[in-house]
C-alpha cells in the first residue's frame, strides 16, 4: 500500500457540509435567530455562508456536486443571519429608547446603548442581492429586501458593488459585468460567476 490519498475537494465539502448543517441545527434548537442573539453565533453563520459561496464556485464543474442543495443551505444561513442582524438593531433601538426616557440625550443614548452588530452585514446582504440577480420572478421580494436594509448597509462598498453588478447584468451589459467581476471582492465575484 502506498501513502493515503488526500481527500478530494468534494469529499472535504461533504464533510464540512454535514458539520455546518449540524451546527445550524444546534443553534436553531437553542433559539438563536429567533430573539436570542450572540456575536459568536453571527460570526459562525457568516463563515457558513462564505463556505457555501466558495463551494458553489469551486465545485461548479463537478457533476457530483449538488448545487441546488448548497444554495438552499446558503439561503438558510443568510436568512438566519438577517434575523440576527435585525434582532441586534431592534434591541439597540429599544435600549436607546429606554435611555432617552431616562433623560439621556439622543447622542448619549446611542453611544451608550449596547448594540450587537456585525461589520460584515453589508457583505452578507450583498450575497443575497447577487443570489437574487438570476431570479427574474423575485423582483418584488428583492425590492422589499432592499427597503428593509439600513442606509449605512446600502451605502457600504460590498452592497454598492452587488447593486452595480445586478444593474449591469439585468441591463444586458455583459462586458461591463465581466469587467466589474474582475475588480471586486473574491466571494462576490464567485457569486457573479453563476451568471
Amino acid at each position: 500500500d502506498g501513502p493515503a490519498q488526500p481527500p478530494s475537494l468534494l469529499q472535504v465539502y461533504n464533510f464540512l457540509f454535514d458539520r455546518t448543517r449540524g451546527i445550524r441545527s444546534d443553534y436553531s434548537s437553542q433559539g438563536y435567530g429567533t430573539g436570542r442573539n450572540d456575536a459568536l453565533v453571527m460570526q459562525v453563520y457568516e463563515q457558513i455562508a462564505r463556505f457555501h459561496v466558495l463551494a458553489n464556485y469551486e465545485l461548479c464543474e463537478n457533476k457530483e456536486f449538488q448545487r441546488g442543495l448548497n444554495e438552499k443551505e446558503l439561503a438558510k444561513a443568510l436568512k438566519t443571519l438577517f434575523d440576527l442582524y435585525d434582532d441586534g438593531h431592534r434591541q439597540h433601538e429599544q435600549a436607546v429608547s429606554k435611555r432617552r426616557h431616562a433623560g439621556a440625550s439622543e447622542a448619549q443614548a446611542r453611544r451608550t446603548a449596547p448594540h450587537l452588530c456585525s461589520p460584515h452585514e453589508a457583505e452578507m446582504r450583498a450575497f443575497h442581492v447577487l443570489v437574487f440577480m438570476l431570479k427574474d420572478d423575485e423582483n418584488t421580494s428583492l425590492s422589499s429586501f432592499l427597503q428593509r436594509c439600513r442606509p449605512e448597509v446600502l451605502q457600504a462598498p460590498p452592497m454598492q458593488y452587488a447593486l452595480r453588478a445586478m444593474a449591469l447584468f439585468k441591463g444586458g451589459l455583459h462586458a461591463s459585468f465581466l469587467r466589474l467581476m474582475k475588480t471586486g471582492p473574491y466571494l462576490l465575484a464567485c457569486l457573479m460567476h453563476r451568471a
